[in-house]
């Protein structure tokens, strides 16, 4: 098995400006946000640069995707949007937000855009992939409340007879609560 582990900044991994710029979200504590053409970077280009330079099983079968907090809304998305590239996605504590926030309309021009790569809308409206796996999972004690997302997706997948799995499992948001729950996360993914 090939691990990647891009990196996607503060960025949502989401096509957001055609110039890649750091910008300051003065609704968050002033945070820096990362804006650019992320997806495609990773669709368009780390993708195929790694079918081409290690020995891949170039197909979606041979291809998952996962990450943690603002990665698993990451890998969501890319899955999603993209189902002739991943037959596994796993959400791990995903950055499911349920409204399209003050501090998050940074990365996104209007709704019609929070909504076109928000992992639950994408879910309500499109045809996913019936053949992908999906594993959900949050902290009971997620400061973000993660699990409501993690919940409220994995009801609209189980709707659409797809394989969802969703844990609730003890822990907050933290890369503590990760560690706790790698070794469940590898054995998903096949290791």
């Amino acid at each position: 098995m090939i691990i990647v582990c891009p990196r996607f900044e503060n960025s949502r991994g989401l096509n957001s400006s055609l110039i890649c710029k750091e910008v300051i979200n003065s609704k968050d504590n002033n945070r820096i946000v990362n804006l650019g053409m992320y997806e495609d970077y990773f669709i368009k280009e780390l993708i195929p640069l790694i079918d081409e330079k290690f020995n891949t099983i170039k197909d979606r079968k041979g291809r998952y995707i996962g990450g943690a907090s603002a990665g698993g809304y990451i890998a969501l998305h890319n899955a999603f949007r993209h189902p002739n590239l991943f037959s596994k996605v796993g959400g791990h504590m995903p950055a499911l937000e349920l409204i399209l926030e003050d501090e998050d309309k940074i990365y996104f021009k209007d709704i019609s855009v929070w909504e076109k790569y928000n992992p639950i809308e994408i879910a309500k409206s499109n045809n996913i992939s019936s053949d992908i796996k999906v594993y959900l999972d949050a902290g009971d004690r997620d400061e973000g409340r993660f699990y409501e997302g993690c919940l409220i997706l994995h009801k609209i997948l189980k709707e659409k007879s797809i394989n969802s799995q969703n844990y609730i499992f003890s822990g907050n948001h933290s890369a503590q609560y990760i560690q706790s729950n790698i070794q469940k996360y590898l054995k998903f993914y096949g290791c």
